[in-house]
């Protein structure tokens, strides 16, 4: 049988390296949540007729198209609507109608997250694929913190980055420790620990933890669902507000929120408050096995270490923004010789009406801002 799941996903700019892992491991905490088995596909078999695909090709001279997957057409700018598009392609980004993108239904995710020898040609219909499905949403560049089945399971792991945040001349460092807490002798996920600790010219602040809460009704909650809501903190007080998200939206009176693998802070897209951040850690190689040597007990020295001489400058600071599930079409630097990179995507469409199979699969390399042109492939399924 079927399972579908959706849910909204994030990541940012200092993030793209490491959107691979973090899908993944947003399928693997919807695994955690629920108990389904692993996501095992069931392609069609070869004797199966091979799905007739559309190619539309794509004017970009203006920096971005509405495309209708359902009518199989680029739509004019004067008559989009809320639900009559499927994907916004916004320079070098692809949007869908749905989460915080736009009003619709609109998901999607990379073959790639499901099975990594999945191929564009071997879906043909829905029932081929056993599927998760995630929104456009608000990224963070706390976005990269952990890591996916490095003992082959489906576990998160922190990657005990450390993080800079700068809130109104003020910094602070943080680092998250854990997705798991032991309730009642097992491991419960979504119970997110973390401690941060405010740097001074004078010295550091009291090194503070907290574990957070974040379950918000679990992966299967729909989106209406009053659990189904970040746990917003104050670093100032150390305490868990009791904010919802509408109240968050505009309220100067948090720093940091959580619900279950996502987090955002007060700044950007996410709130008023201004807050941008900074991964202090983002070029460091990393290995599985460094990552597993890794516990909050002996990353704490490192975290410790971390001072006021080692914040970083402000122009490299970046705040909240809406970030796409769909990623990685393009290899190469915009303007500077990008070239197409077919990566099948599977989403649905803005009324929930469809599935599509879709890739990028031709470009125009046009500059830092957007390609002039590209060339999308796709299929509804049946």
């Amino acid at each position: 049988m079927l399972k579908r799941l959706e849910q909204s996903h994030s990541c940012t700019k200092q993030s793209h390296r490491l959107n691979l892992d973090i899908r993944v491991a947003a399928v693997a905490a919807a695994l955690i949540f629920t108990g389904l088995p692993a996501c095992d596909s069931e392609p069609a078999d070869d004797d199966d007729e091979v799905l007739q695909t559309t190619l539309l090709e794509v004017d970009l001279s203006d920096g971005e198209a509405w495309l209708s997957l359902r009518e199989a057409r680029v739509l004019e700018p004067n008559e989009v609507d809320d639900t009559n598009w499927d994907l916004h392609i916004d320079g070098w980004n692809l949007f869908l109608n749905g989460g915080a993108s736009g009003n619709g239904s609109g998901a999607g995710i990379p073959f790639r997250d499901l099975d990594p020898d999945l191929q564009f040609d071997q879906v043909n219909r829905e029932q081929d694929i056993l599927y998760f499905l995630f929104q456009d949403d608000y990224g963070s560049v706390l976005s990269n913190w952990w890591a996916y089945g490095l003992r082959g399971g489906h576990t998160v792991y922190s990657r005990f980055h450390r993080y800079w945040l700068h809130d109104q001349g003020r910094w602070w460092k943080l680092q998250v420790l854990s997705y798991y807490q032991l309730v009642s002798g097992a491991p419960e996920a979504a119970q997110i620990s973390f401690r941060w600790q405010e740097s001074n010219p004078s010295g550091p602040g009291e090194l503070r933890e907290l574990v957070v809460d974040a379950s918000a009704g679990g992966v299967s909650a729909a989106p209406d669902d009053p659990l189904n809501e970040f746990r917003y903190v104050d670093l100032e007080r150390g305490e868990v507000t009791r904010l919802s998200d509408d109240a968050a939206a505009t309220s100067m009176d948090w720093h940091i929120g959580f619900r279950r693998f996502y987090i955002r802070l007060n700044g950007g897209t996410s709130g008023p408050r201004g807050i941008a951040s900074y991964d202090h850690d983002a070029a460091g190689e990393e290995t599985p096995e460094a990552l597993l040597a890794m516990s909050p007990e002996n990353s704490l020295e490192g975290f410790e270490q971390l001072n006021w001489a080692d914040r970083p400058d402000e122009s490299l600071l970046s705040q909240d923004q809406v970030t796409p599930v769909l990623t990685g079409w393009y290899s190469g630097n915009p303007g500077a010789g990008a070239s197409a990179l077919p990566t099948p995507f599977l989403a649905a469409t803005a009324t929930d009406s469809h599935r599509a199979k879709l890739r990028v699969i031709d470009l125009e390399d046009g500059n830092q801002q957007s390609p002039l042109s590209l060339s999308l492939e796709y299929a509804l399924l049946p």
